[in-house]
């Protein structure tokens, strides 16, 4: 019994370290445990609103994010104060301290949070380790007192808690599945619990009956077959299952169609990809090229498919349509520029009423004077439309006057472009106004060549953009007052 002696020896100082232990500590202890509880309550409110996909409140994170940098804070400050209040290597004080230190590491690890970055941040790592000053433990346990530790749904149920869809582990079920809110059962078990019907994955008021809309239902071939369906594989499909044997045509919607390997297009099923029964490009000029002038000559070319016949044809000047007809296998138009970058597009229709177009190009125009242009088009071929503009202080100008003389080349209006045989445009292009007068911008339905009225669209544009825009009907002979000031 010799070996009992040097603990008798110290049984007394063991008993003095003890009390000093309490006397220190518990004071401590109890002050630091008391403030970090308060603090766990803020974290946890907001840990508990996000984990039910609830909304939280600036003031709400703010307060949740304080609370957690406070409480790794007193802890770690308890931790060295006991350390350095007691002897280096006692044992007592390394308990107290690590016991301290633990619970900051659970709540660094339940959150995601670090003490020194005061926010979301991912767990600490071995790359990214705790503070010095925080003592670390063994992870923690899923208890029924900690459900918080629960990583997956089996320690989770198994310790007495309910899983949630949010992956985490709580005392009590996932709210908002009921039978007002069907959409929050996420289980087939917990909708069947309030009365749902489980299908296509999710929870429903009612079970469906098997029908031709709902073929997913039919979960016999004779319940499928009542319905227009047909068996295989199975399942009751909405296509033939000759759909998949070399007959496309019997594919009946796009999924079925492409899983055969063939193509969709024009809502139908085809054993070839599509092919376009027209196809436009521009001819000349090429993209890119520059002019001083602030009109071109622009000309398509088109080819067809055998039986196909074209309806109309025309370009897009800046986005504005103008018909231009077609002879042969093209057709052209002037196309009248704003100063700067233009984008000219060729198109066709055909007689079934597809349409093609073009791929663009850039024109750009050097052109000076070239601020306002008055424009007009329209839809009937061999026909003749006039563009007038006139100045009280001036000759007016148009198709006998193109380019009258009002003061300067900047005040004086030049008719760019004069069409007699159908479709336009004319233009008018003019840098500024001469001075104070009446002005009267008119259009004059010259001839109709005895093919009838046309519908006329006229506009005036500033730097490219339409200041004034109208449409008109015309008749053979008449005017139309377009804008006048």
């Amino acid at each position: 019994m010799s070996f009992l002696k040097p603990l008798k020896n110290q049984c007394g100082a063991i008993i003095a370290l003890v009390v000093v232990i309490l006397a220190i500590g518990a004071p401590v202890l109890y002050t630091t445990g008391r403030y970090m509880e308060h603090r766990r309550a803020d974290i946890e409110n907001v840990a508990d609103k996000v984990n039910n996909g609830e909304a939280i409140t600036d003031e709400e994170f703010e307060r949740a994010r304080t609370a957690f940098s406070d409480v790794a804070r007193v802890g770690g400050a308890a931790a060295q104060f006991l350390n350095s209040a007691l002897p280096d290597g006692n044992i007592g004080a390394d308990t107290v301290a690590s016991t301290v230190g633990g619970v900051i590491i659970d709540k660094i690890v339940d959150y995601g949070m670090s003490e020194t970055s005061g926010g979301a941040s991912p767990p600490p790592t071995a790359s990214r380790p705790l503070p010095a000053d925080i003592r670390q433990q063994p992870p923690p346990v899923c208890t029924p007192h900690s459900l918080y530790n629960c990583t997956g749904r089996s320690s989770c149920v198994g310790a007495g808690g309910y899983w949630h869809s949010n992956n985490s582990c709580r005392i009590f079920p996932e709210p908002g599945c009921s039978e007002y809110d069907l959409s929050r059962c996420l289980t087939e078990a917990a909708c069947a619990g309030v009365g749902g019907a489980w299908y296509n994955n999710r929870c429903n008021e009612e079970f469906l009956s098997c029908t031709a809309t709902s073929l997913n239902l039919c979960f016999t071939e004779s319940a499928c077959t009542a319905v227009g369906g047909h068996w295989y594989d199975g399942k009751c499909n909405q296509s033939h299952e000759d759909c998949y044997s070399g007959r496309p045509e019997l594919c009946v919607n796009e999924s079925d169609c492409l899983n055969a390997d063939a193509f969709w297009y024009n809502n139908r099923c085809a054993a070839e990809p599509e092919f376009d029964l027209a196809t436009v490009n521009i001819a000349t000029p090429v993209s890119g090229i520059e002019t001083t002038d602030n009109r071109i000559e622009v000309t398509a070319s088109y080819t067809v498919s055998p039986g196909v016949s074209i309806s109309s044809t025309g370009f897009f000047v800046n986005g504005g349509f103008q018909h231009a007809p077609f002879t042969g296998d093209s057709f052209s138009t002037t196309a009248v520029l704003v100063t700067g970058e233009n984008q000219i597009a060729a198109t066709l229709t055909t007689s079934t009423g597809e349409t093609y177009t073009s791929a663009p190009i850039t024109v750009i125009s050097n052109a000076s004077n070239n601020r306002y242009h008055i424009r007009i088009s329209w839809d009937k071929d061999d026909t003749d439309v006039d563009l007038h503009f006139s100045w009280s202080g001036g000759n007016e100008c148009y198709y006998s006057n193109k380019a009258p003389n009002w003061g300067s080349p900047e005040t004086s209006p030049r008719l760019d472009v004069d069409d007699t045989n159908g479709y336009g445009p004319e233009n008018i292009t003019i840098d500024s106004l001469p001075g104070p007068g009446q002005y009267k911008i008119y259009v004059y339905y010259y001839s109709d060549h005895g093919n009838g009225g046309t519908n006329v669209t006229a506009s005036v544009y500033e730097n490219g953009v339409p200041i004034v825009s109208g449409a008109k009907h015309m008749t053979n002979h008449e005017y139309w007052i377009l804008y006048e000031f």
